[in-house]
């Protein structure tokens, strides 16, 4: 009687909601980092990133740094609008996290909290080609939902490690700049279903369990070429970059923070971006107006169309502080905004991520914002 109560309490709710259930968290993307800058204006980051877009998009981007940064404070928050109005419910319930998860079915729970600091970013001068950019970045990211078979997937993931990038200006007008990034991360992770027959046999949520660890030493690669023409006062840009060239494979012990848990954690794989942007100053209230093309993930996109990978946006600046942005994220609409008063800014959006393999299957509506505290040049 105690195994058909206890299966019926998990069952029925999900028999009764699993037809709203098309795709799961599995089926994303997963990225080392993500940009609240970059989603506001469709996911750019190839040929527009700037600062910590260095570390993980492209580091050739460190010679396009405006001036010399050193962030004190820098934590971003994103999450879906699932998480937001069932956040409560996992909370409650006397510890039963299984039945409040159950009565979710159908719906990705997505937080992520990221930290970019200290960061310090060093750009070319009037003397100097090369630039440089060092960071500690920590990253937390947990994708709670219910399978089509009816099993909970907790895909947690979190990262911390330090990240340097190295960038140099070539030819005489240094319009062609190249650059590497070096990271050391560690990597604690949960990627295991947790199934109708787990609960029955009262296997726990412990990282012994189901959690994996492990460390990467990785690099990335990437160039700039801004080209020598500018047509009614556009300047073009093209770029591409490639990250994690060795693998990024999580299977150095280098790093072993907890004993008696698995291995080789989910990779975070090699993949090619490539893009091409142009920027105009418009005058009147629109100063730095840039519009671009990209698309990356190419190689960390297992089995997805082609299609998940285009991103394409806007960016304008207004009375030097404020930076409204726009764009099209996975064929998903964006916008966003930023607000910089050198030593505070902030920054906010919203985009769509697509959770199934094809663009137009199943949206998962995101929210980000960031708040930075930084020492700059004036």
């Amino acid at each position: 009687m105690k195994f058909s109560t206890r299966f019926a309490s998990l069952f029925l709710p999900l028999a009764f909601s699993a037809v709203a259930l098309t795709a799961h968290a599995d089926e994303q993307i997963f990225r080392q980092y993500e940009s609240v800058r970059d989603y506001g204006m469709g996911g750019l980051k190839i040929t527009t990133g700037l600062y910590d877009d260095n570390f993980f998009g492209n580091p050739a981007r460190a010679t396009a740094n405006p001036v010399w940064r050193f962030t004190i404070f820098d934590p971003a928050v994103m999450v879906d609008n699932h998480f937001v109005s069932n956040v409560n419910s996992f909370g409650s319930g006397g510890g039963q996290l299984v039945q409040n998860v159950a009565d979710t079915a159908g719906e990705n729970n997505h937080l992520r909290v990221q930290t970019t600091m200290p960061a310090w970013y060093l750009p070319p001068s009037e003397t100097r080609r090369w630039a440089v950019a060092f960071a500690i970045i920590t990253s937390s990211q947990t994708d709670l939902s219910i399978r089509q078979n009816y099993s909970i997937s907790d895909d947690a993931i979190i990262d911390i490690g330090p990240a340097f990038t190295y960038a140099y200006q070539l030819l005489p007008d240094r319009s062609w700049s190249v650059g590497a990034t070096a990271h050391l991360s560690y990597r604690l992770a949960t990627n295991q279903p947790y199934t109708i027959a787990d609960l029955l046999d009262g296997k726990s949520f412990s990282l012994h369990e189901i959690g994996q660890q492990g460390t990467t030493e990785d690099f990335d690669l990437g160039t700039t070429k801004v080209f020598p023409w500018h047509p009614m006062g556009i300047e073009f840009t093209a770029a591409a970059a490639i990250n994690n060239v060795l693998g990024g494979n999580y299977n150095s012990d280098l790093v072993h923070v907890i004993d008696n848990i698995g291995t080789n954690p989910l990779p975070a794989n090699r993949s090619f971006g490539f893009g091409v942007s142009a920027k105009r100053d418009i005058g009147y209230f629109f100063h730095d107006v840039i519009v671009g093309v990209e698309a990356y993930d190419i190689g960390n996109n297992t089995n997805g169309s082609l299609f998940r990978t285009i991103h394409m946006g806007v960016e304008s600046r207004i009375l030097k502080i404020l930076r409204p942005r726009l764009g099209i994220n996975q064929g998903y609409l964006t916008a966003g905004a930023g607000i910089d008063l050198k030593l505070l800014e902030i920054e906010a959006a919203t985009w769509g991520e697509e959770l199934s393999l094809n663009p137009g299957g199943l949206q998962d509506r995101r929210y980000g914002i960031r708040v930075a505290l930084q020492l700059e040049k004036l």
